[in-house]
């Protein structure tokens, strides 16, 4: 460790030995046909990661309409996709993604055990083995061997130490650049974990500034630093923060609220099983992920038998410890801690704050332990918990790591781009393509095509609720929407081809239009633009939540003033999500034919704009597809629209008779704001760095 950066260079590569040959057992890529991407990392994340490479390719992140008839793409990568590095995926070759992913799983293990390190060097002094060590327990740490899988949390988890001996420095008058820093990128690379970052910041600087007997006006000038530089941190975030805020308030979860009544989750004699090596992870309901080495939990509880510490620093380690135990416990406090709503499953999602203060806890009482012990003795304790968290890490990734084909997932990527270059949407028009049966929860992102089937946890409200009233089923009853297609959805998605993967999911209104390797590709003759003139009375029809989905998708096409007729008649079936119905093929022609004589004509699209013309025979309401999330706006002639909310979901305008030009434009709502909040910061930030530079080099 003589050699400059061999200390960094050991915090990195000692968790990255312990996992690369679970890696390489396992069989993932680049060292085999498997991959992490299992459940929701296939399912949610990694097609997200395409749509984001996509969209950075073509210079438009803003808005997309691979899912859910179309979403606001700004504010989902806030949550799954922001990871600077997510970069390097959208530098290599596609074909290399997958395993460019579980690479980069990897390099968070080494670049948790490199940001510990470097905190317990700037807090002690030293750069030793106490360091290494310790950054391997907190690397390998439960909390990122179990969520080893929803990888976009990890983030956080990296910077956190950053963040505390950023504090440290706060705190000690020297600069707040490393807080700023670490905090501001938290918030921006997973606002959800960044949100409990932010928490946790507030309760290491109660922590530090306890610890320290100063006087009070001290502790308030420290005080105004932390709340200014937190304050900084989170404006430099605001333009990915602002729009992702106002996106969240359109969600389930902004509705949900605590109930009242407090209830207790687990004993304690639950909690302290969890600190033992060689345990199953909680991935369901269970008492969170705390393990961050036996032994690390010994020393962290002779932290507060040290005759050597003073008994401040003990009460604030001890209130901040139980608080996070009952934290975990409380459904209160659950519920503050995860953005006041209840996590859907993997519990204790700011766990890794309590397995970074064990770890921290744990090196300060074997760093005063070390002095009054022989060398050998130290060396010995430090390698049985090296080996310790090692070994433990190893059994529970080879064993519970739930990891999946990565060949098999590959298997249809080339048929699927044939198909959909066979399709042939491009700039000149706009229609939608669906694959059945379902292979992904996000087949729109995964493939690129502009779909209707979308999981994710932006979401809005609206979104669920419009398509649970049209009869389309959800998964794992989250925010999402899976397609089953019905002549009558087809027709007003504007669904114009299905690709069918087993020969099973055609109808009367579908014809046969080519082939791509197994994937018929299925043209359906009954389909509407991305807008056409609907009748007033549209403007009074809400889905009916107690009807069924057939009965809903009947009065959609009676509201638009398209029949007076039923198209679909509904048929029983034993299955809850299952379409059994009946066609009258007559009048859904003449639907089509009516909505369709005065529908849009596309003149050019891109992701965030749409352009047309249409010609109406009489005034009515200009109908579009496009949901309405408080961000399009809609030019008729030049002139720009209210926008009327149609069906509980959808954008709409008043329209008059003759020829008109249509121009439909999307920004994010919020990134103006945002924006220039975070220009504004980034000058305030740099001024209050300078000037306190300034002064003590001045001192």
């Amino acid at each position: 460790m003589r050699k400059r950066g061999s200390y960094e260079g050991l915090a990195f590569l000692l968790p990255v030995l312990w996992v690369l040959p679970v890696y390489i057992g396992l069989g993932l890529a680049p060292f085999g046909d498997r991959s992490l991407l299992a459940i929701d990392a296939w399912g949610q994340y990694f097609p997200m990661l395409k749509e984001m490479r996509r969209a950075i390719a073509s210079g438009s992140v803003s808005w997309s309409f691979h899912g859910g008839l179309g979403f606001n793409l700004w504010a989902q990568s806030a949550y799954y996709t922001n990871s600077p590095l997510w970069g390097i995926l959208y530098l290599i070759p596609e074909a290399w993604m997958i395993a460019g992913v579980d690479l980069i799983v990897l390099v968070k293990f080494g670049l948790c055990g490199l940001t510990f390190a470097r905190m317990w060097a700037v807090l002690s002094g030293k750069k030793d083995g106490i360091g290494l060590v310790f950054a391997q327990a907190y690397a390998l740490c439960g909390y990122n061997l179990a969520f080893i899988n929803q990888f976009m949390w990890a983030d956080v988890v990296v910077l956190f130490p950053l963040v505390v001996s950023g504090l440290w420095k706060l705190c000690g008058e020297e600069s707040a650049l490393e807080y700023l820093a670490a905090l501001s990128l938290s918030i921006f690379s997973n606002f959800y974990i960044g949100y409990m970052a932010c928490i946790g910041s507030v309760c290491f600087f109660l922590l530090i500034e306890w610890g320290q007997a100063r006087p009070v006006r001290e502790h308030g000038r420290h005080l105004f630093r932390f709340c200014l530089y937190s304050l900084l941190a989170g404006g430099l975030a605001a333009v990915s923060l602002i729009p992702v805020y106002q996106c969240l308030q359109l969600t389930i979860a902004s509705g949900l609220g605590f109930d009242g009544t407090w209830r207790w989750y687990h004993t304690l004699w639950e909690l302290l099983c969890r600190l033992i090596p060689f345990g199953e992870v909680s991935l369901q309901f269970e008492a969170p992920n705390l393990y961050t080495g036996l032994l690390t939990a010994v020393f962290a509880a002779g932290f507060f038998c040290r005759k050597q510490v003073p008994l401040r620093r003990k009460i604030g380690a001890a209130l901040l410890a139980g608080f996070l135990l009952i934290s975990f416990n409380l459904n209160g406090l659950d519920y503050f801690w995860h953005g006041f709503h209840y996590p859907n499953q993997l519990p204790g999602r700011q766990s890794f704050l309590f397995s970074f203060l064990l770890a921290l806890l744990g090196a300060d009482a074997f760093s005063g332990w070390k002095r009054r012990r022989k060398r050998c003795w130290v060396r010995a304790a430090l390698l049985v918990l090296a080996l310790e968290t090692g070994l433990n890490s190893v059994y529970v990734l080879a064993s519970q790591t739930r990891v999946t084909n990565a060949v098999e997932y590959a298997s249809l990527d080339e048929e699927m781009a044939e198909a959909i270059e066979a399709c042939g949407a491009g700039e000149e028009d706009f229609w939608r393509i669906e694959r059945l049966p379902r292979w992904n929860f996000n087949p729109g992102q995964l493939y690129g095509y502009d779909g209707v089937t979308y999981y994710s946890s932006t979401m809005s409200e609206k979104a669920y609720h419009f398509f649970r009233s049209m009869g389309l089923p959800v998964y794992a009853r989250n925010v999402s929407t899976l397609y089953e297609q019905t002549p009558v959805l087809n027709l007003m998605f504007g669904v114009r081809y299905l690709l069918d993967t087993n020969g099973e999911n055609g109808n009367e209104t579908m014809e046969e239009a080519g082939t791509a390797g197994r994937l018929i590709i299925r043209e359906n003759r009954y389909r509407l633009p991305v807008a056409f003139r609907a009748e007033k009375t549209i403007l009074a029809y809400e889905p009916d939540s107690d009807a069924s989905g057939i009965r809903n998708q009947n009065d959609w096409v009676k509201a638009a003033g398209a029949s007076d007729r039923d198209l679909l008649k509904e048929l029983p079936t034993k299955e809850k999500q299952a379409f059994a119905w009946e066609l009258d093929e007559k009048a859904l022609s003449e639907a089509w034919e009516k909505l369709a004589s005065e529908g849009m004509q596309v003149i050019s699209r891109r992701a965030s704009s749409i352009c047309g013309r249409i010609r109406c025979e009489e005034a009515g309401i200009l109908h579009t597809t496009l949901p309405n999330d408080g961000g399009w706006r809609i030019r008729i002639d030049g002139e720009e629209q209210e926008i009327l909310e149609l069906a509980g979901y959808f954008c709409g305008a008043e329209i008059g008779a003759g020829e008109h030009e249509v121009m439909i434009t999307y920004e994010v709502p919020g990134l103006r704001t945002g924006a220039l909040l975070s220009a504004a910061s980034l000058l305030l930030a740099a001024a209050a760095l300078i000037r306190e530079r300034r002064r003590r080099t001045a001192a």
